[in-house]
């Protein structure tokens, strides 16, 4: 991959001479999509042991500073990039390399990892924090415990599940009760209103049609 960056980046530099803030883009958006891969990477990553993430630590640091030297690299005059390529650089890879400190530290206590997971990740969220437990290689069932500690620390509370919308609210209420002609119709007007939606009109003509032949054959038993 470096030796390929290498030699494209040069080209692509004297080709946008005229135009460096294209040039500025580009690396921005090459630097920051490898380095968010990266970390992506690193979450794919299971039970990894106190030496293979001292090893990871060392090659993100390598990888960062190989990105910092990217809008410059094989140039004749040596300049500094630009501040958002820097930060951006930085923020993404310095996360990479607190991730992989968390994955370092020890779990005597729970309340001690969190702690330390709380200092090292201030912004994250329990999603991302059970990637990390996974790639501590942490028990499934022991999840949970931890993560309780950390929604307690941080106070924030288990994710809601996800609404579903009912039959009766989306027409509007509950069902009439079925024991009439008149509620019959009611129900059944209501039913193919909700089938109607979002369908084409011969969609909808054949299931109305089917829907008040059944009606009618309801209608004959009360």
């Amino acid at each position: 991959m470096r030796a390929h960056i290498r030699q494209a980046v040069p080209l692509i530099r004297d080709m946008l001479s005229d135009r460096r803030k294209y040039f500025a883009h580009f690396c921005l958006k090459l630097a920051t999509q490898l380095a968010h891969k990266f970390v992506g990477a690193l979450f794919r990553c299971r039970a990894i042991s106190t030496h293979g993430a001292e090893q990871l630590l060392l090659d993100t640091h390598s990888l960062k500073t190989f990105l910092l030297s990217v809008p410059s690299i094989d140039s004749v005059i040596t300049s500094k990039p630009p501040t958002a390529y820097v930060s951006s650089v930085n923020a993404a890879l310095t996360k990479a390399e607190m991730i992989l400190k968390v994955v370092m530290c020890s779990l005597e206590t729970v309340d001690d990892f969190v702690e330390q997971y709380s200092k090292l990740l201030p912004v994250s969220d329990t999603a991302e924090m059970q990637k990390v437990l996974e790639m501590k290689g942490i028990k499934r069932q022991e999840h949970s415990a931890i993560l309780h500690a950390y929604r307690q620390k941080t106070g924030t509370s288990a994710e809601p599940l996800p609404q579903t919308t009912s039959l009766t609210s989306r027409i509007g209420g509950a069902l009439p009760t079925v024991g009439s002609a008149a509620s019959v119709s009611e129900a059944f007007n209501a039913v193919v209103s909700m089938a109607a939606d979002g369908l084409s009109d011969q969609a909808v003509t054949s299931s109305i049609d089917k829907l008040k032949r059944f009606e009618r054959l309801v209608k004959r038993q009360l």
